[in-house]
């Protein structure tokens, strides 16, 4: 019995893994690649300031990754075999996502690596986060660290989630505009 519901489970999981093979890589990676590569730019800018008051640019790196998926979707078209569902374009948005997140988290690193000499081994690093409140983490970095992975990782993913479903139910309702024209 548990034989037979651990296959069948098996078998959902790999038929759910199968979206996986209908990926438009070459439409996703550029975007990604891009919107990771923008969020990198300006964390390298706040990593060099270190300064409480420039979390801003942290902030701008995001709504740039976030721009930056938005028109990934509104300039991607759908191919003949996607059929334009919701489901379907809220999947491709997550990967895309999912992708520059990874992106993002690998540049980051090693722009810290770059900037920060000595932030991995023990003992203070180049840099620390300076004028940040009271109330702020305390360690090595003084939250610089914890502030760059979790815009790069909390944030570029709410915001690409958010754009992904928003997007998708654009593309359905266009969708479903166009075949009311034909009929």
């Amino acid at each position: 019995m548990l034989k037979v519901i651990n296959s069948v489970y098996w078998h959902g999981f790999i038929t759910k893994l199968s979206m996986l093979k209908n990926i438009h890589w070459k439409s996703i990676f550029p975007a990604a690649l891009t919107a990771a590569l923008l969020f990198s730019f300006f964390t390298f800018f706040f990593i060099l300031q270190a300064d409480y008051t420039s979390t801003w640019l942290l902030y701008l790196g995001n709504v740039f990754f976030i721009f930056t998926l938005a028109s990934f979707f509104i300039f991607f078209k759908n191919d003949a075999n996607d059929h334009g569902t919701a489901s379907s374009t809220i999947f491709r948005g997550m990967v895309t996502t999912f992708t520059g997140i990874l992106m993002s988290v690998i540049l980051v690193f090693i722009l810290l690596l770059i900037v920060m000499p000595g932030f991995i081994e023990s003992g203070t690093p180049s840099h620390v986060l300076q004028g940040e409140p009271p109330a702020a983490l305390e360690g090595k970095t003084n939250g610089l660290v914890f502030k760059v992975f979790m815009a790069a990782i909390v944030l570029n993913f709410f915001g690409g989630a958010i754009i992904s479903v928003i997007f998708s139910v654009y593309h359905h309702n266009k969708s479903l505009n166009e075949m009311h024209h034909v009929l």
